[in-house]
């Protein structure tokens, strides 16, 4: 049945008020990194689109690209980390690197249905929304450079989303430490903080040299000498 001129209307209202919302929790989720990014004094140093190819680049792109290439942060991992040279002192061997992973899962919908037939660009395939997950997945190690492939693999993100899931094998074989969380307790600065806590107790735990803002060794010696 063909649709009236009315419900177009309130179909775009709709799309209008879905781009807003979109655009303040975007920035909520960016303001919320950038603060766990200043607490751990780790700089950004760039991201990735997980579940599509990047949004194209002005003057770039084709009508053929997945609709989701467009919604980048659907799925996404924003990467912060030291190097050698840093001005924190933390020891960082030439090549290396000190990692913090965020990697963002807004919708687990797609990895949680097993279906063979499931399609990035059927929605209907993906499991329903109201039994779907929002989670942020934070991965910490320290070594060479390390694209965590494992984690679009679809077995794991729905291994790794699942309520008090144990943390996957192949990752900590790999040497890459971290946890899940539910993306709402970045909602607020108090479950954040213990966010923050959280990423420190697994850093010494693993032996990841990641310290609070001030707190690394060369920094502290550094206060006793002045």
């Amino acid at each position: 049945m063909k649709a009236s001129a009315e419900e177009y209307t309130t179909l775009l209202s709709d799309v209008r008020k879905s781009y807003r919302l979109l655009h303040d929790y975007q920035k909520l989720v960016m303001n919320s990194l950038k603060y766990i990014s200043t607490e751990l004094d780790i700089p950004f140093r760039g991201g990735w689109s997980k579940f599509s190819n990047p949004q194209p680049r002005s003057g770039a792109g084709s009508l053929t690209n997945f609709a989701w290439d467009w919604l980048g942060m659907y799925h996404y991992e924003f990467r912060f980390d030291y190097r050698s040279g840093n001005h924190r002192g933390i020891n960082v061997e030439n090549k290396n690197f000190v990692t913090l992973c965020a990697i963002l899962i807004n919708d687990s919908g797609f990895y949680e249905n097993q279906d063979a037939n499931r399609n990035k660009e059927n929605l209907q395939t993906f499991q329903p929304v109201e039994e779907s997950k929002s989670k942020m997945l934070f991965l910490l190690f320290d070594g060479p450079w390390k694209p965590p492939r494992q984690l679009i693999e679809n077995n794991l993100v729905k291994q790794l989303v699942a309520p008090n899931a144990d943390w996957p094998k192949d990752l900590a074989e790999d040497n890459i430490h971290g946890f899940c969380c539910e993306v709402s307790e970045l909602f607020e600065q108090e479950s954040t903080d213990r966010i923050v806590s959280r990423i420190l107790a697994s850093a010494k735990t693993h032996g990841v040299p990641l310290y609070r803002r001030g707190e690394s060794p060369y920094e502290i010696a550094s206060k006793a000498n002045e």
